[in-house]
C-alpha cells in the first residue's frame, strides 16, 4: 500500500523516476521559528524520522498553552513523538517539499547546479527547505 501511495504522490510531481541512494548519508533539521521540531536523515538506503529531545520535553499535552510548553502537534504522519520512524521511501511530508521536475525554471536549476534528478536526496536539500505548504524549515545539518 505504501509502494502505491508513493507512486501516486511521485507521479504527481514528476518525481516517479527518482530513487533514494543508498550510500548517501545526510541529515536535516527540522525547524519551526528557531525551534528544533525533529531531524530526517538518509542512512543506508533507508530514511529515518524522530523528535528532538527539546520538542519531546517541551510538547506536553496536558500543558498546552501554558509557559514552556509548545502550542503545535506532532507532525502529520508521525503521531507518536517517542518513536523513531523508518521507511524505505520518503514520507509524503517531505517529498511534497520538492516542486514538479517538469517545470522549466526547476529543470534550469538542476542543469545549471549539476544537480542529479534522479537521487531524491539531492533534490530535497536543494529544494526541501522552504515551502508555501507548511511553516517547517527543512535544513541540511
Amino acid at each position: 500500500m505504501l509502494q502505491k501511495l508513493k507512486e501516486l504522490i511521485f507521479k504527481s510531481q514528476g518525481l516517479e523516476d527518482t530513487i533514494t541512494p543508498s550510500d548517501k548519508k545526510i541529515t536535516f533539521k527540522i525547524m519551526l521559528d528557531g525551534m528544533h521540531v525533529g531531524t530526517l536523515e538518509l542512512e543506508g538506503g533507508k530514511w529515518y524520522f524522530f523528535y528532538s529531545p527539546f520538542f519531546k520535553q517541551a510538547f506536553d499535552k496536558s500543558k498546552l498553552g501554558q509557559k514552556g510548553s509548545v502550542a503545535i502537534a506532532p507532525l502529520f504522519g508521525f503521531p507518536d513523538i517517542q518513536k523513531k520512524y523508518d521507511s524505505e521511501i520518503l514520507w509524503p511530508f517531505f517529498a511534497g517539499r520538492i516542486p514538479g521536475l517538469k517545470q522549466p525554471e526547476i529543470e534550469q536549476i538542476i542543469e545549471r547546479e549539476h544537480i542529479d534528478k534522479t537521487d531524491l536526496a539531492a533534490l530535497l536539500a536543494r529544494f526541501g527547505r522552504k515551502t508555501i505548504a507548511n511553516p517547517f524549515e527543512l535544513m541540511p545539518a
